[in-house]
């Protein structure tokens, strides 16, 4: 990420209140009250509110070995 860094009032993941000049659809926003969305290519990847952090559309969190070669990822219905 290079460029300015950006601030808004804005509450989309479309146009995050907070991106990069260079990467305008990537940041953070307000969702709602008390509920901050973080956003990726212009969509929702995760929320952070008072019942932590909830990951969107199936998206993983991966733990990766020393070397990042291999990983273990956990997804809502699975894990592999």
């Amino acid at each position: 990420m290079t460029g300015q860094f950006l601030a808004d009032d804005s509450n989309s993941a479309a146009a995050p209140a907070i991106s990069f000049d260079t990467d305008s659809d990537l940041g953070l926003f307000r969702k709602s009250a008390n509920v901050m969305g973080f956003a990726s290519s212009g969509t929702e990847q995760m929320i952070f509110d008072a019942n932590g952090i909830t990951f969107r559309s199936q998206k993983g969190v991966r733990f990766g070995d020393n070397d990042n070669s291999h990983y273990v990822e956990m997804k809502a219905g699975t894990v592999t």
